[in-house]
């Protein structure tokens, strides 16, 4: 379990991070339970991403899932679906 890993990072040692916690979980064939609110990092580490809103699960499922969900959009991104893609 991480909490904020990537916190206080540049986006180099993000990707070296990420790259890390891949090569982790492939070694020790584990989960990796992340929290974090870089968007970037956690949709490029995640295979499956579950989403809360005010401790309330709001959406759950890949990537591409969270990005195009209307709750996700709605709750941290305040625009329509149509204008996030």
């Amino acid at each position: 379990m991480l909490d904020e890993p990537a916190a206080g990072m540049n986006e180099e040692e993000t990707q070296a991070l990420g790259q890390s916690l891949r090569w982790v979980q492939e070694e020790a064939n584990c989960a990796l339970f992340v929290i974090d609110h870089d968007l970037k990092f956690i949709m490029t580490l995640c295979d499956r991403i579950t989403v809360l809103d005010m401790g309330a699960i709001i959406a759950e499922g890949s990537p591409q899932d969270i990005t195009t969900n209307p709750n996700v959009i709605s709750a941290y991104l305040g625009e329509d679906v149509g204008a996030v893609a």
